[in-house]
């Protein structure tokens, strides 16, 4: 099997570390697997290291008028039997030809954007359910969930490296720094839990309104924004709980790696 991955996605990202995954998975399996990526030289890295050779265009916006020719003419010559296309993104500059056009849905995103696709994939039930009241044929409408590494056995971070003092209890919480994720709740929160510390692993625009939000309400020395982290696991294992306080969230990969480090976890609502 051929398969090209297409994805547009940020540097940092749950749905961009799941195509990660599952792009050296499918390798791994021995599929010849063709990641066709926005150009994030990390990414390409890691991807690299796997044995592949990715392939990086702009993947810009409406104006943007020859990444969608450029997908045409990569895929043509890769000539795989199936390409996913991961969000509405590269949806949209992810043409038809020779090969099954899968869309991938890890959230409600506008079907427009996918218009061109064969099949849809949905990562919850839910997702499923919403493409195909939206008019999408059921008969080509598929749930595929995500899957996480096995951190059972992995090694807990050093709580030295988080800025927490030894024997503290750590709040866990990980994403990307958007409102969407809540972590000003989570803040607020942590000003009723005096003998904890709270950890957030993740980088995004409302870093400096969290700072803000963190100095305001003085609780700096027990509240650590750690920056994008790849030691997943080791968190997990550190933390005494691990809290997901998005506001929506219709799959988070982080609650998946919870479970897989059996870590106790709160998730809101």
């Amino acid at each position: 099997m051929r398969i090209a991955q297409v994805m547009a996605g940020a540097a940092h990202g749950g749905a961009e570390l799941f195509f990660e995954r599952m792009t050296i998975a499918l390798a791994r399996a021995g599929e010849t697997v063709l990641p066709i990526i926005r150009s994030e030289p990390a990414r390409i890295a890691r991807l690299r290291h796997a044995g592949l050779a990715p392939v990086s265009l702009r993947f810009g916006g409406t104006l943007d008028f020859f990444t969608t020719p450029r997908v045409a003419a990569v895929l043509r010559d890769f000539a795989p039997n199936v390409a996913i296309a991961w969000m509405s993104r590269a949806a949209a500059h992810a043409p038809r030809g020779d090969w099954t056009l899968v869309g991938r849905l890890g959230g409600y995103y506008d079907l427009k954007y996918f218009r061109r696709c064969d099949v849809l994939v949905g990562n919850t039930h839910g997702i499923v359910r919403w493409i195909v009241e939206q008019g999408f044929p059921s008969s080509c409408t598929y749930y595929l969930p995500n899957f996480v590494d096995d951190f059972a056995f992995t090694r807990p971070t050093d709580p030295a490296e988080l800025g927490v003092p030894s024997g503290t209890p750590i709040v866990l919480a990980l994403g990307r720094l958007h409102t969407v994720k809540g972590f000003d709740t989570l803040i607020h929160a942590m000003t009723r839990v005096p003998e904890a510390h709270l950890v957030i692993a993740g980088e995004g625009p409302e870093r400096a309104a969290l700072e803000s939000l963190i100095g305001g309400l003085d609780i700096a020395a027990r509240v650590h924004l750690v920056g994008w982290r790849r030691d997943i696991g080791g968190l997990l294992k550190a933390a005494a709980v691990f809290v997901s306080s998005s506001r929506h969230e219709p799959l988070g990969n982080m609650i998946l790696e919870a479970f897989s480090s059996a870590t106790p976890k709160i998730a809101m609502r």
